[in-house]
């Protein structure tokens, strides 16, 4: 479930399970993140680590290289035009 994934992922940083916020519920929405593995692993592809041991590397990974990700977040016209178009009405109401 994705909370037991933030859990996982609070726990790595050494941060406190305060920092998870929780938001109404939208129907049907976490089946839109329902993900299988039956083709992929059909073509003979299977994971080269375990999901913890894979969660742990990219959480260390975003820890260790922050210049990489933080330029694109901040400086990429891409992603600002993303960010603002996805999260316009929660940015809208953070103001008040």
């Amino acid at each position: 479930m994705n909370i037991d994934v933030a859990r996982r992922i609070i726990k790595l940083l050494g941060k406190s399970r305060d920092l998870i916020k929780f938001v109404p519920d939208r129907l049907g929405h976490d089946r839109g993140y329902a993900l299988t593995c039956r083709k992929i692993r059909a073509l003979g592809c299977k994971p080269e680590v375990g999901f913890e041991e894979g969660l742990e590397r990219a959480v260390r990974w975003c820890v260790d290289d922050e210049a990489w990700w933080r330029t694109i977040k901040e400086k990429s016209a891409d992603f600002r035009a993303f960010y603002s178009s996805y999260y316009k009405d929660r940015l809208s109401r953070q103001r008040h």
